[in-house]
């Protein structure tokens, strides 16, 4: 596994896509927190809470880690270093997993650039760093990530088609962020917010963390890695 983890770790440190996707990611986290004038440029609405950086991270990190994702599998069913694997004494979950480890290893590396904007805005602003919420959203943006991650590796391993694997991801992790908060709010339905991720992170930008989040982000990361394995096996056979 551990040899896996380091492959896959250095494929994505290898990877232009990867480097050019991370460094945008960070330019644009840049133009729009501080250079950009909106809803979420940091010195024109002089912010004295993080929950708003919190609120939009989760829509931008959809599509990064989606574009991160999707080749993880794709190119290796296309170079044929999949098939290469199978011939190989490691099982399909340790194939999926260390994967999915990889790509929260090197999602999480961007939380350092990000906690550099709330030290900005404490610098250029009268805003003070509240480390107990600051920790909150951090540990509830990981769990969110995490099951973004676990969603993009399996639709990586989901068809042959790139585009139709991307599609797919980005739309599964809308749903599974959203879905809840929009049935919720459409019907009336006010007890279906708890089974969805948009409220429990909410909370958790609050300061607010919960044990249902926890379990219910790793049932969602089980399932969709497990989802993957069965992937994995289908293509094995």
């Amino acid at each position: 596994m551990k040899t896996l983890f380091r492959k896959e770790l250095s494929s994505l440190f290898g990877s232009s896509l990867a480097l050019g996707s991370f460094f945008f990611f960070h330019v644009f986290l840049v133009g729009l927190f501080w250079w950009i004038e909106g809803p979420y440029n940091l010195l024109s609405i002089g912010l004295n809470t993080p929950e708003p950086i919190f609120e939009i991270l989760p829509y931008l990190y959809v599509f990064l880690i989606c574009i991160l994702s999707i080749p993880m599998v794709q190119n290796q069913l296309k170079d044929g270093t999949l098939v290469w694997m199978f011939s190989k004494p490691v099982t399909d979950f340790q194939i999926i997993f260390s994967k999915f480890l990889a790509l929260l290893f090197f999602v999480v590396l961007s939380f350092f650039f990000v906690l550099t904007q709330f030290l900005g805005l404490s610098f250029f602003s009268d805003f003070s760093l509240d480390f107990g919420q600051i920790f909150s959203g951090f540990f509830g943006l990981f769990l969110v990530c995490a099951v973004f991650s676990s969603i993009g590796i399996f639709a990586s391993s989901y068809g042959e088609q790139i585009a139709i694997s991307a599609l797919l991801g980005i739309f599964l992790c809308l749903v599974v962020f959203l879905g809840a908060y929009t049935l919720a709010n459409l019907f009336s339905l006010n007890f279906i917010h708890f089974f969805g991720l948009n409220l429990n992170y909410l909370q958790s930008v609050k300061g607010i963390l919960s044990l249902e989040f926890f379990f219910f982000s790793l049932f969602l990361m089980a399932l969709f890695l497990a989802l993957g394995v069965y992937n994995i096996e289908i293509k094995r056979r």
